[in-house]
């Protein structure tokens, strides 16, 4: 096939799938793809996948099959990537005959050469998708970014080793393998000189780094942390069972480390936490959190908790509110747990009715609600350091179809911008909002004072002269 082509490319799911799409983007040979916004303009599709639980998988099917009618307009290729194809090849091959092209997680080098080969003719579905996950970095030094220019997402590691009882992914992105330091220092410095403002270590398990390879999480941030250029490093996703307070207390220590941790717990009653193969307990939370608020007062915490895990009872239910309440977090997400095939918990007796676990859920996002406003209201006269992230008139700066312009529906109707704070992660979490923009400029770096708060957002005016970043 020769000629240039017109792509659409559509990532699914978590930060980790989005870079596996810049990296892609990264080794399309040059001239020979036009990346567009609307896939009834281009003559190959991508979609890159989400298998992680039901309520993903029903999503991206639901965003394929939107995309299969779209082919059948156009006459455009169809390409489907990442988890949900790793996971359910042969079943997409089987019920999605228009699929063009099927590949797994971690595929972008032999995806780039499939692509440019895929023919304009249609036939039966071809598959990459190996019977086991491969790792790969490749593609991702120099890549370029979906996200705003002021931030980037970067692996340190890919796959996980960690055997939670309920959990598909280390049968869909394979066994832990963390990347050397240099690569990842090389990636970060490059970034920097583009003029990154944002670093985001992003894993299946960060807290994991160097296990395999003799190396350390608290070395490599020190490391990172001596390369000029980003106002922040965030660190994303460390099992507590793997961190300690000395290590943590290091790594928050660097210069330019965001003042921010997101550490899943999961859940905090000892029979549940047993049967989800965690490896903690109760009270290595209770040290670990109660050593952080003592020592490092000024940290935003984020978790992740579990509602309705197989033999969860009305008493571990309430130790974890006990325990939420006792031990506060910042931010914290909540889902239902989700019986995934091929999982130990999937074939667990006692399983938790679907209306009780949706009631827990609900019980606990109403005190996560009262927790969340209480902190955010302790923020008000604090100056905190941000990014702007979308401008009145501007939006988010975005091509069409990415992002989304948070001043399109936030809570102050008045407001003329929108900046994420040090506090903050993006598409994570909440935004501070200003009545005056003044000259700002999106994915510059200002502080600002916090003058208001609701449980989300934030309410501020400028707190210094802008510099530009």
């Amino acid at each position: 096939m020769t000629g240039t082509r017109r792509l659409y490319l559509e990532t699914l799911g978590c930060s980790k799938n989005l870079v596996d799409s810049e990296a892609l983007l990264n080794l399309l040979p040059d001239g020979r793809f036009v990346p567009v916004a609307d896939p009834l303009s281009a003559d190959l599709i991508v979609l890159n996948t989400c298998g992680f639980i039901e309520a993903a998988r029903e999503e991206n099917v639901e965003r394929l099959l939107a995309l299969v009618a779209v082919k059948r307009e156009t006459g455009a290729r169809l390409a489907v990537i990442g988890c949900l194809s790793q996971r359910y090849a042969r079943t997409l091959a089987e019920e999605v005959p228009e699929i063009d092209l099927l590949a797994g997680v971690c595929q972008q080098a032999e995806l780039a050469g499939a692509l440019t080969e895929l023919g304009a003719a249609a036939g039966a579905p071809r598959s990459l998708v190996p019977a086991s996950p491969r790792i790969s970095f490749a593609g991702c030094l120099g890549r370029p970014l979906l996200t705003p220019p002021h931030l980037a997402y970067v692996k340190v590691s890919e796959g996980c080793s960690r055997a939670c009882a309920f959990c598909a992914i280390p049968a869909i992105r394979g066994p832990y393998r963390s990347r050397t330091p240099a690569d990842i220092e090389a990636e970060v410095r490059e970034l920097a000189e583009r003029g990154v403002g944002e670093i985001n270590l992003i894993s299946q398990d960060t807290a994991a780094y160097g296990r395999d390879s003799g190396e350390d999480l608290p070395g490599l941030v020190r490391r990172l942390a001596r390369v000029a250029g980003p106002h922040w490093l965030r660190l994303f996703y460390l099992h507590p069972a793997l961190v300690d307070l000395p290590g943590l207390l290091d790594i928050f220590a660097q210069p330019r480390v965001a003042p921010y941790l997101d550490l899943p717990i999961q859940h905090a009653s000892d029979p549940v936490l047993a049967r989800m193969r965690r490896g903690h307990d109760r009270a290595r939370l209770a040290a670990l959190l109660g050593g952080l608020r003592r020592e490092r007062p000024d940290l935003c915490l984020r978790t992740t908790v579990m509602v309705g895990h197989p033999g969860e009872t009305a008493v571990d239910f309430a130790a974890l509110l006990d325990f939420l309440a006792e031990h506060p977090f910042d931010k914290l997400g909540a889902f239902v747990f989700s019986a995934e095939e091929g999982t130990p918990a999937a074939a667990m007796p006692d399983a938790v009715p679907a209306e009780l676990a949706a009631e827990r859920l609900e019980r606990l996002q109403l005190q996560q609600m009262e927790i969340s406003a209480e902190r955010h209201a302790a923020l008000v006269g604090r100056v905190l350091g941000c990014f702007v992230e979308a401008l009145a008139g501007v939006g988010d700066g975005l091509p069409p179809g990415r992002g989304v312009d948070p001043l399109a529906d936030g809570p102050f109707p008045n407001a003329r911008a929108a900046l994420r704070t040090e506090r903050d992660a993006y598409e994570v979490d909440g935004h501070l909002f200003l009545d005056d923009a003044g000259e700002l400029s999106l994915g510059q770096y200002v502080e600002a004072e916090v003058l208001a708060a609701d449980v989300y957002d934030l309410r501020g005016r400028l707190a210094n002269t802008p510099d530009r970043h």
